[in-house]
Order: C-alpha cells, then sequence, then structure tokens
C-alpha cells in the first residue's frame, strides 16, 4: 500500500492523536484515561523508541529492534481491539466513526456495525465491520449490510459489483477509501473465493414458460490448501476486484476472488439474455472480457468451506461458519491496528528526519 493510501487512516489517525494524547479523561463514563503516546509507547519525547525497545526488545543483553516494532504493533492492535478491562465511551467511538475521510462523510455508517454493540474498549469494531463487508458477511446481524443481489440478471437498487461497491455500502467511493478497506481487510489475510450461482428466481416475472433466474452468493471458500483440502487450481480462471479475469489466486494482486457455480437443474437452464446482462455485469467497463469465469469443479467439491448456504441448517455448520466469518473480520481490524501504529511510528519513531508526506501531500513522493 502506497504511503498516499496510507494517508488516508489519516482522518481516524487526527481523532486517535486528539483522544490518545490527552492526558484528562474524555467522559465521566469512561473508566480510563487516555494512552499517551508521545510520552508513552511511542517515547520518550527525548529518545524516541526507546520504551518500544525497552518493553518489547527481549532481554537486556540482547534486545532485538525488528521484534520490539513487530511485539509493539501487536500490542496496539490488541489494545485497541479490547485488551483491557477499561471501556471507552460511546462518544469516543462515534468521534472515531464519524471521522471524515479527505473530507467526505462515511455513508451508511450503522450499516457496518451490529446494533448489538455495547461500550467496550473496542477502538477497532468499525474497521471490524468494514471487514465484515469486505467479505462480505452472508449472515449479517442487527442494521448490518446486507448483500445486493444479481435479480432477473441484473444488479438491483443502484447495487454495485463487487459488493464493497454498492452504494449501501459503508465506502467512501470518491477517494481510495473502499481500495484501501479491500486491501487491508484481504491482502493479509486468508483468500477467499466467493462463489455465486444462478438459482430460479420467486419474482412474479419468472414463469414456467419464461424462467428468470437471480445469481446469489452461495460460498466462501479458502483458497489456499490447508493439507486436507484442495485449494484453488493455479492454473485456473478467476475474476478479481477489478473484474478482470486472472490465473490462479493471488493474494497480493486479487482481493476479491470469484468464480461462477454451475446451475443445479440443467435441464432447466439461464435464459441467455440473463447469462449475458450477468457477465457484462461482472467484466470491467470498456473491456471485452467474459465476465465471471466458472468455478472448477473439483474445488466446489473437494475444497474448504468457511460458509456455505444452507449451513444454518445444520447447528453446528452453522456455529462453525460463524467462527469463521468473525476470525476474517478480526484478522481484517487487526491488519488496521498495526497499520495505524506504522503510520505514527514511522512519523515519530523510526524515520522522524524523514517522515512520509501527508494524505494531500503525494507531489512530495520520491
Amino acid at each position: 500500500m502506497s504511503t498516499c493510501e496510507f494517508g488516508l487512516l489519516s482522518g481516524a489517525n487526527a481523532v486517535f492523536h486528539d483522544v490518545l494524547y490527552r492526558s484528562e479523561p474524555v467522559s465521566h463514563r469512561g473508566q480510563a484515561r487516555p494512552a499517551n503516546f508521545r510520552d508513552g509507547l511511542l517515547g520518550p519525547r527525548d529518545n524516541p523508541g526507546q520504551n518500544i525497545l525497552r518493553v518489547f526488545g527481549g532481554s537486556d543483553g540482547d534486545k532485538d529492534p525488528a521484534e520490539a516494532r513487530t511485539m509493539a504493533s501487536r500490542y496496539v492492535a490488541w489494545m485497541a481491539l479490547g485488551g483491557t478491562l477499561q471501556l471507552i465511551p460511546h462518544d469516543i467511538i462515534h468521534q472515531v466513526e464519524a471521522t471524515k475521510i479527505l473530507g467526505y462523510s462515511r455513508p451508511n455508517v450503522a450499516k457496518a456495525l451490529s446494533t448489538n454493540s455495547k461500550v467496550s474498549a473496542n477502538m477497532l469494531e468499525l474497521a471490524k465491520g468494514l471487514c465484515s463487508t469486505v467479505l462480505p458477511d452472508p449472515n449479517p446481524i442487527g442494521s448490518r449490510f446486507t448483500i445486493p443481489q444479481f435479480s432477473d440478471g441484473s444488479l438491483v437498487s443502484a447495487s454495485a459489483y463487487p459488493f464493497i461497491m454498492a452504494a449501501e455500502a459503508p465506502f467512501v467511493r470518491n477517494t481510495g477509501d473502499w481500495e484501501m478497506w479491500m486491501s487491508l481487510c484481504a491482502r493479509f489475510n486468508a483468500s477467499v473465493v466467493r462463489v455465486f450461482t444462478f438459482e430460479p428466481s420467486k419474482s412474479s416475472n419468472s414463469t414456467p414458460t419464461n424462467p428468470r433466474f437471480d445469481t446469489n452468493l452461495v460460498g466462501l471458500y479458502y483458497a489456499e490448501s490447508d493439507g486436507l483440502h484442495l485449494g484453488f487450481p493455479k492454473n485456473a480462471p478467476v475474476l478479481d476486484h477489478n473484474k478482470v479475469v486472472q490465473v490462479g489466486v493471488d493474494p497480493q494482486t486479487n482481493y476479491f476472488p470469484a468464480c461462477l457455480a454451475p446451475i443445479d437443474d440443467p435441464s432447466h437452464p439461464v435464459p441467455q439474455f440473463q447469462l449475458d446482462a450477468f457477465m457484462r455485469a461482472t467484466s470491467a467497463a470498456g473491456t471485452s472480457g467474459g465476465g465471471m469465469p466458472a468455478c472448477p469443479p473439483e474445488f466446489l467439491s473437494g475444497g474448504r468451506a468457511l460458509w456455505r448456504y444452507g449451513d444454518d441448517s445444520d447447528p453446528e455448520a452453522a456455529a462453525k461458519a460463524r467462527d469463521n466469518i468473525a476470525a476474517w473480520a478480526l484478522h481484517g481490524a487487526i491488519n488496521a491496528g498495526m497499520a495505524v501504529f506504522s503510520y505514527l511510528s514511522d512519523r515519530t519513531v523510526y524515520d522522524p528526519d524523514h517522515p512520509p508526506p501527508y494524505f494531500n501531500e503525494c507531489q512530495l513522493l520520491p
């Protein structure tokens, strides 16, 4: 990720700076003083980084700066996710949620958060919700974002593909916001292949003589083999987040791998006009791409599922799928916390004489 993309986090960083650098309690409902990064974790002021080395660098006789930085970033992510018994009031969490990104307010924030969220020490609740949208979570809780549907071969309610681009999604599309979150959530996480298929539509437009189909997300499969299950074949085509067909799944360049599973009943084929509409919707604009490729049959039968449609009918499978989804979103939130640490520490500790440009100083990049 480029410096300018990291700079998109600067809005949240400004709130963290405002909240964490002060010494007074943030609210009478709070139970803790904000952390003083400048004099504490990233300090002391007269010798930046010494505290990180002292606490996280190992034994006194053999300090390891690289190990200290790694462990400190993990510590920040852990604490930001609620690794304390103290609580942060909702008004502070809402400050972070309401921060503008390059002058734009984040839309549909409530759709990235569970209505069941309580006062906690989790400063990364929003990040976790955004990563749930990136996955996407097929069974959202409370008011969270629901997956748009390809209905009658077309996208409905101004939705877009991939889902992170939908008008209902909580991302700013005027800036690099959605690209940044796609990267933070997916690039350093387990790579997941989204599996779609055509299913008979329940629309009144569908009749026995003129059948219509919807295209639904029916599975999330891990792209890598775990030794017991197959991974996605390295020579098979797969769609990426830019609606461009790649060969094999490369987590560094493909943040939203997707393929199309065959229909359940081949004797009732999907009308060609619907196939054509779906393929156009999943092809990059201005290209002659063929749309979403078919899923390799061996991957569907032998791959490892993170979630499959129908899991809800089996309590054990449903519970496992919920755990998988929560773990993926949590991992993405950890990535976001570590990115904030890297951004702040680079400015104050590791290269204070050559800090990276702010988001609006891209002309200063080498």
